[in-house]
Protein backbone atom coordinates (compact mmCIF):
# COMPACT_ATOMS: atom_id res chain seq x y z
CA UNK A 1 0.00 0.00 0.00
CA UNK A 2 1.26 3.03 -1.08
CA UNK A 3 1.92 6.20 1.71
CA UNK A 4 -0.51 9.31 1.62
CA UNK A 5 2.66 11.63 0.78
CA UNK A 6 3.91 11.20 -2.68
CA UNK A 7 7.49 9.39 -2.80
CA UNK A 8 8.60 10.73 -5.76
CA UNK A 9 10.24 14.48 -6.22
CA UNK A 10 8.20 14.83 -9.18
CA UNK A 11 4.81 13.74 -7.07
CA UNK A 12 5.65 16.55 -4.61
CA UNK A 13 6.22 18.93 -6.86
CA UNK A 14 2.69 18.11 -8.32
CA UNK A 15 1.01 18.57 -4.37
CA UNK A 16 3.28 21.88 -4.08
CA UNK A 17 1.96 23.34 -7.29
CA UNK A 18 -1.55 22.33 -6.42
CA UNK A 19 -1.49 24.19 -3.18
CA UNK A 20 0.25 27.21 -4.98
CA UNK A 21 -2.88 27.25 -7.21
CA UNK A 22 -5.13 26.80 -4.50
CA UNK A 23 -3.41 29.84 -2.71
CA UNK A 24 -3.86 31.65 -6.13
CA UNK A 25 -7.47 31.12 -5.92
CA UNK A 26 -7.94 32.57 -2.87
CA UNK A 27 -6.09 35.36 -3.92
CA UNK A 28 -8.08 35.86 -7.07
CA UNK A 29 -11.68 35.73 -4.74
CA UNK A 30 -10.05 37.97 -2.43
CA UNK A 31 -8.65 40.66 -5.02
CA UNK A 32 -12.25 40.21 -7.04
CA UNK A 33 -14.25 40.79 -3.75
CA UNK A 34 -12.17 44.17 -2.76
CA UNK A 35 -12.90 45.65 -6.02
CA UNK A 36 -15.63 44.62 -6.46
CA UNK A 37 -14.93 43.22 -9.74
CA UNK A 38 -17.88 43.00 -12.69
CA UNK A 39 -15.99 42.31 -15.30
CA UNK A 40 -16.93 38.77 -17.10
CA UNK A 41 -13.67 37.49 -17.97
CA UNK A 42 -10.94 39.21 -16.21
CA UNK A 43 -7.22 39.33 -18.22
CA UNK A 44 -4.35 41.48 -17.17
CA UNK A 45 -5.47 44.40 -19.54
CA UNK A 46 -9.32 45.01 -18.09
CA UNK A 47 -7.91 44.40 -14.54
CA UNK A 48 -4.48 44.08 -14.32
CA UNK A 49 -3.68 42.39 -11.06
CA UNK A 50 -7.20 39.81 -10.90
CA UNK A 51 -6.33 38.56 -14.17
CA UNK A 52 -2.36 38.17 -13.71
CA UNK A 53 -4.00 35.83 -10.70
CA UNK A 54 -6.39 33.72 -12.75
CA UNK A 55 -4.17 32.99 -15.08
CA UNK A 56 -1.22 31.78 -12.69
CA UNK A 57 -3.54 29.51 -10.87
CA UNK A 58 -4.35 27.70 -13.70
CA UNK A 59 -0.55 27.55 -14.83
CA UNK A 60 0.25 26.27 -11.74
CA UNK A 61 -3.07 23.53 -11.88
CA UNK A 62 -2.19 22.72 -15.26
CA UNK A 63 1.64 21.87 -14.01
CA UNK A 64 0.62 20.22 -11.34
CA UNK A 65 -1.74 17.98 -13.14
CA UNK A 66 1.43 17.12 -15.88
CA UNK A 67 3.97 16.75 -12.54
CA UNK A 68 1.36 14.44 -11.46
CA UNK A 69 0.95 12.26 -14.18
CA UNK A 70 4.71 11.94 -15.15
CA UNK A 71 5.17 10.71 -11.17
CA UNK A 72 2.54 8.32 -11.52
CA UNK A 73 3.48 6.85 -15.06
CA UNK A 74 7.40 7.11 -15.32
CA UNK A 75 8.30 6.98 -11.37
CA UNK A 76 4.95 4.71 -10.72
CA UNK A 77 4.35 7.22 -7.48
CA UNK A 78 0.40 6.16 -6.41
CA UNK A 79 -0.16 8.05 -3.42
CA UNK A 80 -3.58 9.57 -2.67
CA UNK A 81 -2.75 12.86 -2.65
CA UNK A 82 -0.88 12.53 -6.58
CA UNK A 83 -4.11 11.34 -7.58
CA UNK A 84 -6.34 14.41 -5.90
CA UNK A 85 -3.97 16.47 -7.19
CA UNK A 86 -4.09 15.61 -10.64
CA UNK A 87 -7.60 15.96 -11.11
CA UNK A 88 -7.95 20.06 -10.88
CA UNK A 89 -5.31 20.55 -13.32
CA UNK A 90 -7.08 18.07 -15.84
CA UNK A 91 -10.10 19.93 -15.47
CA UNK A 92 -8.18 23.50 -15.41
CA UNK A 93 -6.44 22.20 -18.58
CA UNK A 94 -10.00 21.48 -19.72
CA UNK A 95 -11.47 24.59 -19.00
CA UNK A 96 -9.01 26.39 -20.86
CA UNK A 97 -9.01 24.42 -24.21
CA UNK A 98 -13.25 25.29 -23.75
CA UNK A 99 -12.56 28.87 -23.46
CA UNK A 100 -10.09 28.50 -26.32
CA UNK A 101 -12.47 27.18 -28.62
CA UNK A 102 -15.12 29.31 -27.10
CA UNK A 103 -12.89 32.57 -28.28
CA UNK A 104 -12.38 30.84 -31.59
CA UNK A 105 -15.80 29.88 -32.86
CA UNK A 106 -17.15 33.38 -31.64
CA UNK A 107 -14.16 35.13 -33.92
CA UNK A 108 -15.07 33.66 -36.67
CA UNK A 109 -17.18 35.42 -39.72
Amino acid sequence: MSSLVPSSRLGRWSIALILLALAFAVAGSEISTSIANGLEYPDPVTSPLLGTVIYLMFTAAIAASAAGLLAMLRRHDHSPLLYLSTIPGVMAAVVVIVVAMAHLLHSLP
